[in-house]
């Protein structure tokens, strides 16, 4: 029989130790932060770290084996006719690998808290289908959530494509609700 080892106290392992240097100016923003969320410095960070992995995962160039869970998140699962006819275009042309994508623009709204973060996005993305020229819009509604004992928080994305800008603002209108007015960019301007 083995005895157990004695307990060390200290706090339980999130994962591997990332040492990370900061410039002074940003250390002293980042534990301003962190004060004013209630936490410390690195969980302020990897709430921070998590959330932008979030966004980056749909306001960038799409790779080539990434069309299908884009769009499912984007259209192909839509109630909305209009964004699952746009989605269900955009899944053919992929599976032919006959999308080429040009500029993105990202225009948005967030509100940050304590407990998380609620953002609303519209990005414009040029594409050409089977060398045709297509203006998609994109709107991009994400909610995320750090509860207190786990971390890693709850993100929900959630979002429709469309390819008219009237219907766009119309969706962008709904995922902007309960984001309060305030320093916006573009269309929110």
């Amino acid at each position: 029989m083995t005895t157990p080892e004695p307990d060390k106290g200290g706090r339980p392992a999130i994962g591997p130790k990332v040492p990370i240097n900061f410039p002074t100016h940003l250390l002293r923003l980042i534990d301003l932060m962190a004060t004013e969320a209630g936490t410390t410095r690195a969980e302020w960070v990897r709430r921070t770290l998590k959330g932008a992995a979030n966004l980056e995962a749909y306001e960038r160039h799409i790779a080539p084996g990434e069309w299908g869970s884009f769009l499912a998140i984007f259209g192909l699962r839509s109630q909305d006719p209009e964004a699952k006819a746009v989605a269900r275009k955009l899944h053919a042309a992929a599976t032919e690998g006959a999308i080429t994508q040009g500029d993105i623009i990202v225009q948005a709204r967030e509100r940050r808290h304590e407990s998380g973060y609620h953002r609303a996005a519209l990005v414009t993305r040029e594409l050409l289908l089977h060398g045709e020229p297509l203006t998609v819009y994109q709107v991009v509604k994400v909610r995320v959530s750090y509860p207190d004992i786990d971390w890693e928080g709850n993100a929900t994305v959630g979002g429709w494509l469309l390819d008219n800008l009237p219907s766009a603002i119309e969706f962008l209108e709904v995922a902007a609700e309960g984001i309060p007015q305030g320093p916006a960019t573009g269309i929110f301007a």
